[in-house]
């Protein structure tokens, strides 16, 4: 994309820390050195920590404008306002996604912004754009991927024997989507990326140690879904003294207060304190029998059929 108006292509990124920064392009594909984008006063942009950042010029006067995600959920749009400095971010009417990554693109080809918005806990969503407003605005939401249960959250184990190879059905954590043809036939196509937690090949242990092995990860993933259970109850229980309708989408103000009640009944709940007690102490006895961890990240293809 050409960010500034130069005519050469750039690069723009987020960043952990938040700020977002604009990689200018110069001849034969060389990039300056990161300089920080600015509002109209000249300050550099700070929206929020883990920005993930998307182009796309959504009010069609020819610059390129930006929607950002940010760690802790909401999603802003930038109006570029000229020279790769930008009007004050104001949030979308959407769903927050925490450690949102979105993608704009015309999907439809009707002329107006679409989003695709991964977030952190896995799920992946489409919202359709819709014309009007100062700001994009969505009328329809298609969930592509829901939510990771607690347990696909969990390390995932090698199949017994493999030494690279894992039973993995769909894209995990953080989920961020990107929109190209990439077989080149004419159709847009879906890239998405991943985090997760893989465990190597299962070490070579004794007869004995195996046997221990196996009866600690058989308590740990008996504990483990006691404990998603628990937590999904306490939720209910967290949206009810709310007086909200479960998975209704919640205010600032709402969240903050779900924040304390979920800790406060997380904390009270003894059964769930067990649990917590023992999965630490089955994690200091498997330690030493358990594969290697390593953290990883794949690149899933959705290829587009129209």
């Amino acid at each position: 994309m050409d960010l500034n108006g130069d005519k050469s292509i750039d690069l723009v990124s987020g960043s952990y820390d938040g700020p977002l920064s604009l990689f200018a392009g110069q001849v034969d594909r060389v990039f300056s050195a990161p300089d920080m984008l600015k509002d109209e006063s000249g300050a550099k942009i700070q929206i929020d920590n883990a920005t993930s950042v998307a182009p796309y010029d959504w009010n069609k006067d020819g610059k390129q404008d930006l929607v950002v995600g940010t760690i802790s959920g909401r999603v802003w749009y930038l109006e570029n306002a000229g020279g790769a400095t930008f009007k004050p971010p104001v949030p979308l009417d959407i769903e927050d996604a925490n450690d949102g990554g979105p993608c704009a693109v015309d999907w439809d080809q009707d002329g107006e912004m679409d989003l695709f918005l991964g977030q952190d806990n896995g799920r992946l969503r489409y919202f359709h754009g819709m014309k009007g407003g100062k700001k994009p605005s969505f009328d329809q939401v298609i969930e592509i991927f829901s939510d990771l249960t607690p347990l696909e959250c969990e390390p995932i184990r090698a199949l017994p024997g493999k030494k690279l190879d894992w039973a993995i059905a769909r894209p995990r954590m953080r989920p961020k989507p990107y929109v190209c043809d990439f077989n080149g036939d004419g159709k847009k196509d879906l890239l998405i990326g991943d985090f997760c937690v893989l465990e190597g090949a299962p070490k070579e242990l004794s007869s004995e140690d195996q046997a221990r092995y196996e009866m600690l990860r058989g308590k740990q993933d008996d504990l483990r879904a006691r404990a998603a259970k628990i937590n999904d109850e306490l939720a209910h229980a967290t949206y009810k003294e709310l007086g909200v309708e479960f998975g209704k989408k919640l205010t600032d103000e709402q969240s903050l207060k779900y924040t304390e009640i979920f800790d406060r009944l997380y904390q009270a709940n003894t059964a769930i304190q067990q649990i917590d007690k023992e999965l630490n102490e089955i994690f200091t006895e498997l330690q030493p029998l358990m594969p290697p961890i390593d953290y990883h990240g794949f690149v899933w293809l959705c290829l587009g059929t129209k």
